[in-house]
């Protein structure tokens, strides 16, 4: 049997009230006084009253938290029903929606927001092929990405082509060094134009921004 200090609760009530009993019918034999068996038995009693009065509590909590569930969700499936009857009648007004604390539903969603792309890199060759690339940078699938250019040096950005993806080739592109760019649309709106990169004909590659080689 396992040290009385190391036993877990559950055993060690009943191994207290078997040492109580049999200290106390034992007393002579163990030197005991009348005082210290009284003390004995009463730590005995007390314990073993507190430990039912702990466990009648928690029954009786285990209990309540079932009924409160249960209400919880009485209450939850009363809220849903009418709720979502009034959330689609049109003669119940926003502003009494409100007050009962539902939500307003936007029949205009809002516009998604869009961000200038990042990490714009390209490669060129001495046929006029140019590969780019960017990092998206949040944008959510669909948006519509610009590609701009002009010569190094230039002034006005002129429209190349738009995609969908992040990564395309460009054929018959200026041999000289040109400069790169790309804006993200979506449903009319327009980002910040990203970081410009220079592709030169040759394969070189310089420009504004991080610059990865295209594979």
């Amino acid at each position: 049997m396992a040290t009385y200090y190391r036993l877990p609760e559950v055993q060690f009530r009943p191994w207290f009230s078997n040492f109580v009993t049999t200290a106390a019918a034992n007393a002579l034999t163990l030197g005991l006084d009348p005082g210290q068996v009284t003390a004995l038995t009463a730590a005995n009693t007390d314990y073993q009253s507190a430990v039912a009065a702990y466990s009648a509590a928690h029954d009786s909590a285990k209990a309540a938290t079932t009924t409160k569930n249960a209400q919880y969700n009485a209450a939850l499936q009363l809220v849903q029903l009418y709720a979502n009857q009034w959330q689609i009648d049109p003669s119940v007004s926003d502003t009494l929606k409100q007050q009962l604390g539902l939500n307003i539903r936007d029949t205009v969603p809002s516009p998604r927001p869009i961000y200038p792309v990042t990490q714009v890199s390209g490669t060129g060759n001495s046929v006029g092929t140019v590969k780019l690339r960017w990092d998206r940078n949040g944008n959510l699938p669909g948006c519509n990405y610009m590609v701009q250019s002009r010569p190094v040096g230039g002034t006005d950005w002129t429209l190349v082509t738009a995609t969908t993806r992040t990564r395309l080739a460009l054929g018959e592109q200026p041999l000289s060094a040109t400069e790169y760019r790309v804006v993200t649309e979506r449903r009319g709106n327009f980002s910040e134009p990203s970081d410009s990169v220079v592709v030169y004909g040759v394969g070189g590659v310089g420009g504004g921004g991080t610059l990865l080689k295209v594979a």
